[in-house]
C-alpha cells in the first residue's frame, strides 16, 4: 500500500511512527504473555497430576493479553493513518473509500477484533460527514438569538485554560483543573453546549461532537496553533457570531453606526502598532469578526466593545473607553 499517495512525506512519516509504536506495543503484550505463562509453570513444577500453579487459567489469560494487544495496535495504526487522508480528502465518498483500504491495512499488519475495527471505521466516517455538515453550515435569521445565546454561554463557562488537544488523530481536553469534580462539571458543561451546537446544525451524534466541533475550529480558529486549539471556550463563541456574521446587527438610530466604531477600532489598533493577527491574539476576538467591525461597519456586542478598551488601555498604558470607541 502506497501511503504517500495523497501525503506529504512528513504525513508518511507520522503514519510509520505510529505503525512502530503500534508493534513496541505488541511485543510488549506478548511479553507480558509469555511472563504470566513462566510463573504458572515454575509454580507448577513437581507437580504433574496437578494444576497447582494455575497454568489452565494462565493460558486462556496470556491470549487474551495478546488479543488485546492486537486490538489495540490495529486501532491506532488506523487512526494514524485514517488522520492524515482524512486531512488531506474532503469528499467523504472518496475518503470512506480510502477508510475501507486502511483498515485493510491494519488488519493485515496486527490483526484483531474485527468488530472493533469495524466501530472505528463508523466513527471515522461519521466524523467526515460532521465536518461537512459544519463545512457548509448556514443559519436562517431566525436562528441570530440561539447562537447569539450559545455563544454568551460559551464566553460564561470562563475558563481560559481549557484547550483541545489533537493526540494521534482524536481530540481531547486540556487545561482543565485540577480538582476532579470541577473537571467533570466543566466537561459535562462544555459537551452539553458543543451537543448543543451540533444538533442545530444537523449532526446528532454526541458520541463525536466533541471532535467534529474540535477538527472545524482548528481549520478556522485564530486560537488555533498546531495540534491545539486554546481557549476553547473564546474559540467556539467566536464561532457562534461567524454563522450569523452576514446578518445585518438591529441597531437602534440613537445609537453610534458601526463605521464610527470601526474606524475608532481601526485608528487605536495602528496606534498600537498591531496587525489583524496581533490584535486577534492581544484581545482573543476572532481577525475575521474584527475585520467585519472595522472594514464592513457590523456593530460589534458590548462585550466586545469593553474587551477592546480593555486591551487598548493596557497597550496605550491610556484609559480608552467604551465611549471613546464610540464618539
Amino acid at each position: 500500500m502506497n501511503h504517500t499517495y495523497f501525503l506529504d512525506p512528513q504525513a508518511a512519516a507520522r503514519i510509520e511512527g505510529a505503525r512502530e509504536e503500534a508493534a513496541r506495543y505488541l511485543v510488549t503484550m506478548r511479553t507480558e504473555a509469555g511472563r504470566l505463562l513462566r510463573r504458572a509453570h515454575v509454580a507448577n513444577e513437581g507437580y504433574f497430576d496437578f494444576d497447582i500453579g494455575g497454568v489452565r487459567y494462565a493460558e486462556p489469560q496470556a491470549r487474551a493479553l495478546i488479543a488485546e494487544g492486537r486490538t489495540r495496535s490495529l486501532i491506532h495504526y488506523l487512526d494514524a493513518m485514517a488522520y492524515e487522508y482524512f486531512s488531506a480528502i474532503a469528499s467523504v465518498e472518496e475518503f470512506e473509500a480510502k477508510l475501507q483500504e486502511l483498515a485493510t491495512e491494519a488488519m493485515t499488519t496486527f490483526g484483531g477484533d474485527s468488530e472493533s475495527l469495524n466501530s472505528r471505521k463508523r466513527e471515522w466516517g461519521s466524523r467526515a460527514r460532521g465536518r461537512l455538515a459544519l463545512h457548509s453550515a448556514m443559519v436562517e435569521r431566525s436562528q441570530a438569538t440561539f447562537w447569539r445565546d450559545l455563544e454568551m454561554q460559551f464566553r460564561a463557562v470562563n475558563w481560559p485554560d481549557l484547550a483541545a488537544v489533537l493526540k494521534n488523530g482524536w481530540w481531547s481536553i486540556g487545561g482543565l483543573p485540577t480538582d476532579r469534580d470541577q473537571q467533570e462539571v466543566l466537561v459535562r458543561r462544555f459537551d452539553a453546549l458543543v451537543g448543543r451546537a451540533l444538533s442545530a446544525l444537523g449532526f446528532s451524534d454526541p458520541s463525536l461532537a466533541f471532535a467534529v466541533w474540535a477538527d472545524h475550529l482548528q481549520k478556522k480558529s485564530a486560537h488555533s496553533v498546531g495540534s491545539c486549539i486554546n481557549n476553547f471556550c473564546a474559540a467556539s463563541a467566536e464561532f457562534c457570531l461567524e454563522l450569523i456574521a452576514g446578518f445585518e446587527e438591529q441597531v437602534k438610530p440613537s445609537a453610534p453606526t458601526g463605521g464610527a466604531i470601526g474606524r475608532n477600532i481601526d485608528r487605536l489598533r495602528k496606534e498600537c502598532g498591531w496587525s489583524y493577527s496581533t490584535m486577534a491574539r492581544r484581545t482573543g476576538i476572532d481577525k475575521t469578526s474584527t475585520i467585519n467591525h472595522v472594514k464592513h461597519e457590523r456593530r460589534p456586542r458590548p462585550e466586545a466593545l469593553a474587551t477592546y478598551a480593555q486591551a487598548f488601555s493596557k497597550k496605550l498604558e491610556r484609559l480608552v473607553t467604551v465611549e471613546e470607541l464610540e464618539a
